[in-house]
């Protein structure tokens, strides 16, 4: 239920993003915090305030017509879409949460009367139109509504819109059904093609690091723990990540990559004059025993020995 619980929010959480030239309201505006009303006035401010870029306006606009949503306001969550829209026509997120409005439950995947839309053939938009119905039917069909996106997918070519709007419609109808391995590659996909706002990256990394560690796909969790700590997207989630990554390398029986990532990460934090976390310290004195280091592991103990005096430390 948490991996389930996670992938939903990701496909459908309100995004949280503050740009350079932000202000508190769009910073308020684009959190959680608050009532739902307090979160429209707070973008209402941050709108009317003169002070946003087009890019970040847009943003704006995006997150107050997701407040109106979630207030069930779908006319004013709508304009506000369209406005996302008109200010940042490559906006995938704007499309997808529009589309969620209009037929509640499912991605959007656009429709006439603008540019982005277009890039949807009439062919593959009537099957991800059927595909939506059916996700959208009582009860789901997610069986049939995923064959009738493989249907589509199997056309010969896609725009980059097109193949984002498919893979994207996928890995939300294969987390309904369980599918986490096949949603993660969706996701994965949706990350790298290039059509999903820069404002969603973070989220989305930090998503994949933590989907794939569950999935005990060590591997990725460590190329996405590794890139939120190193790209500043892990924020407050920071020791979280930390951890992820560590107890990845470890897990996967990487002695050599447990031993270096520990390392850099104690020494950092003894240079910092911060006082190493326990469990570094145990998993690093593990890879270096694994590894036979004598050195490294006399290393450790004498950290252990400095910073928690009062444990009895051992070698494992």
């Amino acid at each position: 239920m948490r991996l389930r619980s996670l992938l939903v929010l990701l496909l459908f959480a309100i995004p949280t993003f503050v740009s350079a030239q932000s202000t508190p309201d769009a910073e308020f505006c684009a959190g959680s915090a608050g009532t739902v009303d307090d979160r429209i006035a707070a973008c209402t401010s941050a709108i009317t305030s003169g002070r946003l870029s087009a890019a970040s306006l847009a943003v704006a606009f995006r997150n107050r017509g997701n407040a109106w949503s979630a207030k069930g306001d779908k006319d004013r969550a709508i304009a506000d879409y369209n406005e996302a829209i008109r200010l940042n026509p490559k906006s995938a997120t704007a499309y997808r949460n529009r589309g969620s409005v209009r037929i509640p439950g499912a991605p959007a995947f656009g429709d006439g009367g603008n540019a982005k839309a277009q890039h949807l053939t009439p062919e593959v938009s009537a099957l991800v139109k059927t595909a939506q119905e059916l996700m959208n039917a009582t009860p789901p069909k997610y069986a049939e509504a995923i064959a009738k996106l493989k249907e589509a997918d199997a056309f010969p070519t896609h725009s980059a819109f097109e193949q984002h709007v498919i893979n994207e419609m996928l890995g939300f109808a294969y987390v309904r059904t369980n599918d986490y391995s096949d949603a993660a590659k969706m996701l994965e996909s949706g990350l790298n093609d290039g059509q999903l706002d820069e404002a969603d990256v973070p989220k989305r990394i930090r998503a994949l690091a933590k989907l794939y560690y569950q999935l005990k796909n060590y591997d990725k969790a460590i190329e996405f723990g590794t890139r939120a700590i190193k790209e500043g997207y892990a924020g407050s989630e920071l020791n979280t990540f930390v951890a992820l990554v560590g107890q990845s390398y470890y897990l996967k029986r990487d002695w050599e990559g447990t031993q270096n990532f520990y390392d850099e990460l104690v020494n950092g934090e003894i240079e910092r004059g911060e006082t190493p976390r326990k469990e570094s310290l145990r998993l690093l004195l593990s890879a270096c025993v694994q590894l036979k280091d004598f050195l490294c592991e006399y290393r450790t103990l004498r950290w252990q020995a400095r910073y928690y005096p009062a444990e009895r430390w051992k070698v494992p």
